[in-house]
């Protein structure tokens, strides 16, 4: 076949697409995903690609959109659009528009959809990041975070991450006032060290001076090492909130680590902010469910765990790579017009999911069974036959375009199908089809209408 010339445009958005063997390993993790929120009661929600832009200026003015910077459409005959960057957001506008303040509460939804926001990268100035949401919006205890924390690790557990390889990373990040607070004091105390802080540093002392503590030059760790820590900063609501939290993690029997120097700048959340890392090789267990040790719950002297220098990068860093993140979004509702709503978002980015559980981007799909046919009314009753098994819940490949056997057989091979059915003109008259195991050769005809049972019984051996 010549080789047709690809455009530069085209090459400019091609690397948005889905091909079947990303979108099919996708859709296993969104399968294994959407059991798990299904049982703890959530239920599926779909939001517009596109939104007014109008409702989301609060937040871009506040910064909690700038992490991800989102695309909006010019138009002059309707009003400006945004293009859905996260369903986190979404959900609340959604809560807004449907006035789902009428529903039942707390209101379980999740959703499953792509998001696309714009990036600093020449090449791929658009990124598409493929997500799952898990918000529940009406509770204002720390049951709402917990839940969904629970539901985020059953479901990363269900999807093949190994449990040893997962760290969640809590920090209590504070209401608006014990943001304000905590800035306040952090920025008094560095104020004078600024000449000493490396160029980022300085650059970002004025914008978001709680990147300074991710900073990992050793001559910025030092002068914040001795830095106030927010927990000193928490108004005793956000102390008790803190409490519960921690209390349920520890009824959960989950280890986690408190991270007293992880904030993100230009992310929604805020009160609590929750991380799931994977690392390469298996996570240390810091605080283990016995983790009330190290925080006193019953009279909330914290006394914070030794910090973990992190990068200020939002998706990937030395401790590994995001695979959820979240956090309650007390501060986005209200800019967005819904005053005193409860909100609790957590996030799984099924890309970064991907590269853990299949590092190697290919997804060896076995099937059960391998359809091979022999001749025009072979072919035509292989259809038949095709339901026959779907309906059975028996996955099957075929190439009914073909018409050589061994050619057909090798595919079976290929494939890895460990039964191949091979379908011929006298089978069709007899309503019988051979059944051959692959590795052996070794087969046998089975009536038509037997073929279920007996191959159930031969799968399941």
């Amino acid at each position: 076949m010549p080789k047709t010339k690809i455009s530069a445009a085209e090459l400019f958005f091609h690397h948005l697409d889905r091909i079947p063997e990303k979108e099919g390993v996708l859709e296993i993790l969104r399968s294994s995903f959407r059991a798990v929120a299904l049982f703890y009661g959530f239920e599926k929600i779909s939001y517009s690609a596109l939104d007014d832009a109008r409702l989301y200026q609060p937040l871009l003015k506040a910064g909690l959109m700038a992490e991800h910077q989102p695309i909006i459409l010019k138009s002059a005959d309707t009003p400006d659009m945004i293009v859905r960057c996260t369903a986190a957001l979404s959900a609340l506008r959604g809560y807004r528009s449907h006035k789902m303040n009428d529903f039942s509460q707390p209101v379980k939804i999740f959703s499953e959809a792509e998001h696309f926001f714009s990036s600093s990268r020449v090449d791929q100035p658009i990124v598409r990041r493929d997500e799952v949401t898990l918000v529940m919006a009406g509770e204002k205890g720390p049951i709402a975070e917990a839940q969904i924390i629970q539901v985020v690790w059953k479901s990363l557990i269900d999807m093949g991450v190994p449990a040893d390889r997962i760290n969640l990373v809590i920090n209590a990040i504070g209401c608006a006032q014990c943001s304000h607070r905590f800035r306040s004091s952090l920025t008094s105390h560095l104020r004078n060290k600024v000449a000493g802080l490396c160029k980022n540093c300085k650059r970002n002392f004025k914008i978001a001076p709680t990147r300074l503590l991710a900073c990992e030059e050793e001559k910025c760790s030092i002068t914040t090492s001795r830095a106030p820590q927010i927990l000193d900063n928490l108004c005793e609501n956000c102390k008790k909130h803190l409490r519960g939290f921690l209390e349920f993690l520890d009824e959960m029997g989950m280890s986690y680590h408190i991270d007293v120097r992880r904030f993100r700048s230009g992310f929604w959340a805020d009160t609590i902010l929750f991380e799931f890392m994977y690392n390469p090789r298996p996570a240390v267990q810091l605080v283990e469910s016995e983790s009330t040790e190290n925080v006193a719950v019953e009279e909330m002297n914290i006394i914070a765990i030794e910090p973990v220098i992190t990068l200020p990068l939002p998706t990937t860093s030395k401790r590994g790579m995001i695979l959820a993140e979240g956090g309650r979004m007390t501060s986005a509702a209200e800019l967005m017009g819904i005053k005193g709503l409860d909100a609790v978002a957590g996030v799984m980015l099924l890309d970064v999911v991907e590269q853990a559980v299949f590092p190697s981007r290919t997804l060896e799909f076995r099937p059960d069974v391998y359809l091979a046919q022999l001749g025009e009314i072979a072919r035509r009753r292989s259809l038949r036959v095709l339901e026959l098994l779907r309906l059975a819940g028996i996955t099957v490949k075929e190439s009914l375009g073909r018409d050589a056997i061994k050619s057909q057989l090798k595919l079976a091979e290929k494939f890895g199908a460990p039964i191949a059915l091979i379908l011929g003109q006298k089978e069709v008259i007899d309503a019988t089809i051979i059944v051959r195991e692959t590795d052996s050769g070794i087969q046998e005809t089975v009536p038509q209408e037997k073929l279920v049972d007996f191959l159930k019984r031969r799968l399941k051996k």
